[in-house]
């Protein structure tokens, strides 16, 4: 029995964004995964170019959402985070996401 040639391997992509601020790079991590579904491409790591842990852990949410709870034979895929600069402001996709959202609410008259 001869073994057939397997091709070239998926593209390894380490994707880099400011996570949180807007809708975008959590699509585009989507598309990524998508085409990591296909075998056409493979997410190696996330990191946010923010210094908030809320947006790391925005990018844990949106990994584990894709890729599922690791285990024994798949580990946890690296989540980068900034460590310089000033730290971010908290905002509603973030808080949203991570539980912090303000639980009052008001109403007018």
């Amino acid at each position: 029995m001869q073994f057939q040639p397997q091709g070239k391997p998926p593209v390894g992509i380490v994707f880099d964004a400011d996570l949180g601020n807007t809708i975008d790079d959590a699509l585009a991590l989507a598309m990524l995964f998508g085409f990591q579904g296909k075998n056409e491409s493979r997410v190696l790591s996330v990191s946010t170019t923010k210094s908030s842990l809320e947006a790391a852990v925005f990018a844990d949410v949106l990994v584990r959402f894709y890729t599922g709870e690791p285990g024994p034979f798949a580990g946890a895929m690296p989540i980068g985070l900034a460590l310089s600069g000033k730290m971010a402001a908290p905002n509603a996709m973030l808080e949203a996401v991570t539980g912090n959202a303000n639980t009052h609410v008001t109403s007018s008259g």
